[in-house]
């Protein structure tokens, strides 16, 4: 390992969703990133903070186009964005839509 693991990114904005400690603390070591596309320009902040159960769900961070980052819970912590793959990678969107390169 080249560095400490750490929670927080220190160059990504921190917005926490306040449900990220109800997604649970990581029981394996992540084995991966997954990669969504927002499908749309500009943070997904807003749709994370306000989801109410059942539709709760967030990635670790969010890239935009300009390479701005922020990040919304630990990574010591699943995200609820892929469902089965939560317990097992770290998740980051990507602003912008499928037909565009992925930024960041």
């Amino acid at each position: 390992m080249l560095y400490a693991p750490a929670d927080w990114w220190p160059e990504a904005t921190q917005r926490e969703v306040p449900y990220w400690p109800d997604a649970g603390p990581f029981t394996t070591e992540p084995i991966g990133l997954l990669e969504h596309v927002v499908v749309g320009n500009g943070s997904p902040w807003e749709t994370f903070k306000n989801a109410v159960s059942p539709n709760r769900r967030f990635s670790h961070w969010w890239i935009a186009k300009n390479g701005d980052c922020e990040q919304y819970g630990p990574c010591s912590y699943m995200c609820w964005a892929a469902e089965a793959g939560d317990l097992l990678y770290y998740s980051a969107e990507f602003e912008g839509y499928p037909n565009e390169p992925l930024t960041g």
